[in-house]
């Protein structure tokens, strides 16, 4: 897979979002990757449909490329048929959200490809700020906010720099699990309710039209890239599995058959749409896995007697964010350092530590 990005929408369009598709599927032939790229971007820059609030539209396509403008630059995603390849020559991802109890509250914070790092929330005493995740055009950050004892968990929009807090959704519930839809008009998330009543809704960013998604008891929502479908997690025989569902409630479809205490979580799609990336204690403790969306080519990815999980795919689907106590040790029975940001390969490979402290980073978002 080959991500390039250019600035060639400035000059085509005023309107953000505009985007194109090179089609028909190809299967198993090449071409070179400059004839790609400039077909990609001359269909990209040409065309008209938009985003109205400025987040890129992705349609999910086994086409060689998939190219979207979003204010003034145009970015094209190249993908080989096989869809398994990796680019050794991609840079690792920028601007990896994550939630971290560093300062003594747990707040969001920013680290980027350089290993700058950058607080984003500021709670109030006793209050925390977690399970950050970006909108689809990087301008806003949507989390989980509440009190340490008492709740309920809201969740709250911020902008990317920090600012404009603002309030999705709160009240008796509580919300977990927020995740943007490609088109930015939906935010998922689940709710509890508190009496065992657990389901999926849907609101806008601005708080307005809430819906429900998945009447079912839900966890750990994750939309489509084409936001035709929402990966979950459920329990219907006392194990966790992944369970896709399409966006108006049908074609439910099972995609992991774990049995007894194993169980899945957190499901982050690949941005091509063909693989989805998840932990799971089925070799006996947690580690991250990853299965194709037709529910076939299940693999575990990292094998460390450690507990990782919380996978997030870079948007360019050349890197894996995750969080891991691999590197912790124990004084006694007291641990010396909590959870950390790390990144591999979608292959599993080249492991490397992105934070390093005695706290406890987790939940990372980097797209």
């Amino acid at each position: 897979m080959l991500a390039q990005r250019s600035t060639a929408c400035a000059a085509a369009q005023t309107a953000p979002g505009a985007y194109a598709f090179l089609s028909p599927p190809l299967d198993r032939i090449r071409f070179p990757a400059a004839v790609c790229l400039l077909a990609a971007l001359v269909l990209s820059c040409a065309a008209a449909a938009c985003s109205t609030n400025g987040d890129p539209v992705v349609e999910r396509s086994s086409a060689i490329g998939v190219s979207y403008c979003c204010g003034s630059e145009a970015f094209t995603l190249l993908i080989d048929a096989e869809h398994h390849n990796v680019d050794s020559e991609a840079d690792p991802p920028r601007g990896i959200l994550f939630d971290s109890n560093r300062d003594g509250t747990v707040e969001l914070y920013e680290i980027r490809a350089d290993g700058t790092e950058r607080r984003l929330t500021r709670s109030r005493e006793g209050e925390f700020s977690r399970t950050p995740a970006w909108s689809p055009n990087g301008s806003r950050i949507v989390f989980q906010s509440g009190t340490r004892r008492t709740g309920p968990l809201a969740l709250f929009v911020i902008d990317a720099d920090g600012t404009g807090q603002r309030l999705l959704v709160g009240g008796e519930e509580n919300f977990f699990s927020p995740d943007w839809s490609p088109t930015g008009d939906l935010i998922a998330f689940r709710v509890d309710r508190g009496d065992s009543t657990v389901r999926v809704d849907a609101v806008a960013p601005d708080g307005s039209g809430r819906r429900e998604l998945i009447a079912e008891p839900a966890w750990s929502p994750a939309w489509s890239p084409d936001g035709e479908e929402i990966a979950y997690v459920a329990s219907g025989d006392g194990t966790w599995n992944l369970f896709l569902i399409a966006r108006d409630g049908s074609r439910r479809r099972q995609l992991t058959h774990f049995v007894g205490e194993a169980g899945a979580g957190g499901p982050a799609w690949s941005p091509d749409g063909l693989r989805i990336a998840f932990n799971s204690d089925e070799d006996g403790n947690s580690n991250i896995y990853v299965i194709d969306a037709d529910g076939t080519d299940l693999h575990r990815l990292t094998s460390s007697p450690a507990m990782e999980a919380g996978p997030s795919w870079s948007c360019d689907g050349q890197w894996i964010a995750f969080h891991s106590d691999r590197d912790s040790s124990f004084e006694g029975e007291e641990m010396s350092r909590g959870f950390e940001i790390y990144l591999m390969r979608p292959d599993g490979s080249d492991v490397r530590r992105l934070t390093n402290n005695t706290a406890t980073d987790a939940h990372p978002d980097a797209c």
